[in-house]
């Protein structure tokens, strides 16, 4: 749910690279665009998206990076899951101006408002990845009660799962200490249950 970049040595050190090659060996489907993704540039950034192999999203950027998609589609078990991303406004003034050129932030609101409607048509479940501040996800859950998840980012504190509404928010703070999980029972494409738990990362052996 968005800054894979910055804050580590070797991310730094090498732009970003490795948490690309860490994410596609583990297979993510999709990430959010955070304010930190600008860090290195947007031409860096935009090397970085061919590089992965699965989108960085975000609904409610206008931007000149074709990379950057706003939402993405996929299909399990049957079920059409709709993930929509969406970036702070705050990334206008935590990103260095000089990596915004030719950018700008729509209210998120609003940016769901104009995606829903495609997504819906085309997907049973919606989740948000949602790089956003406390309040912000509060205003989305408030103003979208029938999306049940959001997966949420920019906060560093590992929060367990709590309810905004009848909307679960489930975040797993920073630097790889919690894995999180979130189990969505169906009956048909109806939803009949949710729950989300947080899962320490320790005593994990390295895969060989």
């Amino acid at each position: 749910a968005g800054d894979i970049f910055t804050g580590t040595f070797i991310s730094d050190e090498f732009t970003g690279e490795p948490a690309i090659q860490a994410m596609n060996r583990i297979g993510y489907t999709a990430g959010t665009i955070g304010n930190h993704e600008f860090d290195y540039s947007q031409a860096v950034l935009r090397t970085r998206l061919r590089q992965a192999r699965f989108p960085l999203l975000s609904a409610n950027l206008v931007t000149p990076i074709a990379e950057i998609q706003k939402y993405k589609i996929v299909k399990v078990k049957g079920i059409r899951f709709g993930i929509i991303g969406l970036t702070t406004g705050e990334v206008v003034t935590t990103t260095h101006p000089k990596n915004l050129g030719g950018i700008s932030v729509i209210d998120i609101v609003r940016a769901v408002e104009l995606v829903l409607p495609e997504v819906r048509r085309k997907s049973d479940f919606i989740i948000l990845t949602a790089h956003l501040t406390a309040a912000e996800e509060k205003r989305v859950a408030a103003a979208f009660p029938g999306i049940r998840l959001i997966i949420g980012g920019h906060v560093h504190d590992a929060l367990g799962p709590f309810s905004l509404g009848q909307t679960i928010v489930a975040k797993t703070g920073n630097a790889g200490r919690f894995v999180g999980r979130v189990d969505v029972d169906f009956d048909d494409r109806s939803v009949t249950h949710i729950e989300a738990k947080l899962i320490p990362v320790k005593n994990v052996p390295p895969a060989a």
